[in-house]
């Protein structure tokens, strides 16, 4: 899921779902909590937000954007770091 672009919330609950036991479920969050920041790079280029939108966003659209990457489970930390992102940091390889 991360390599996907979800978020650590997003993940925790798919666990939970799953029935994988809270112990383990820490465990593989542990493991991977450096993984979130790219995570979320993966999922704002997927869906052309913040630096990697074709154009600047207007109020609303910068709403409905923290929304979706809320929804796929990013902290808010993290959501406004990506969408306060100069736009020439963009091209990061993932």
């Amino acid at each position: 899921m991360l390599r996907r672009g979800y978020g650590a919330a997003r993940v925790r609950s798919a666990l939970r779902i799953a029935g994988v036991n809270s112990e383990l479920a820490q465990q593989v969050m542990e493991e991977n909590a450096e993984e979130a920041e790219r995570a979320a790079l993966r999922y704002a280029r997927r869906r052309r937000i913040g630096p990697f939108a074709e154009t600047p966003p207007d109020r609303d659209q910068k709403r409905r954007w923290i929304a979706a990457m809320a929804r796929a489970g990013h902290s808010l930390d993290l959501i406004f770091r990506i969408l306060e992102a100069d736009p020439a940091d963009a091209d990061i390889d993932l």
